[in-house]
């Protein structure tokens, strides 16, 4: 594994974890976690027992069906910041960096995939 995998904190979530008293301190040490994650690396490995494989890869192939998607199509997802969400791209201090956002409920991910693919989306499936 290289030197930047290795420094990507991984935080285990198991079902364990999953039923503490979040008043406990073990939770509060496993939520303070991922907010140093995010916070310090912006990133992190969750490691999830219960997310079944083929979930996992067909998230991964539907993440860059998104990415794979025309420059402009992705565009129409706007946000007023990126605290909300949306379509984000390179920049001059980030040239490789781009990323998608869909934060809200089931309403909120009907409207992206309606953005993303107005003629139906051809995995409807995952979602």
């Amino acid at each position: 594994m290289g030197e930047a995998a290795e420094m990507i904190p991984s935080i285990s979530l198991t079902n364990e974890v999953l039923s503490l008293d979040r008043q406990s301190q073990e939770w509060k040490t496993t939520t303070g976690k991922v907010r140093e994650a995010c916070e310090v690396y912006g990133i992190f490995t969750l490691d999830y027992e219960n997310i079944p494989l083929e979930l996992q890869q067909m998230l991964f192939k539907t993440t860059a069906e998104i990415f794979d998607l025309p420059m402009e199509t992705k565009l129409q997802y706007k946000k007023p910041s990126p605290r909300d969400g949306g379509y984000a791209f390179s920049n001059p201090y980030m040239p490789l960096y781009e990323s998608i956002g869909v934060y809200g409920g089931e309403e909120e991910v009907r409207a992206f995939e309606k953005l993303m693919w107005p003629q139906g989306n051809p995995q409807p499936q995952f979602w």
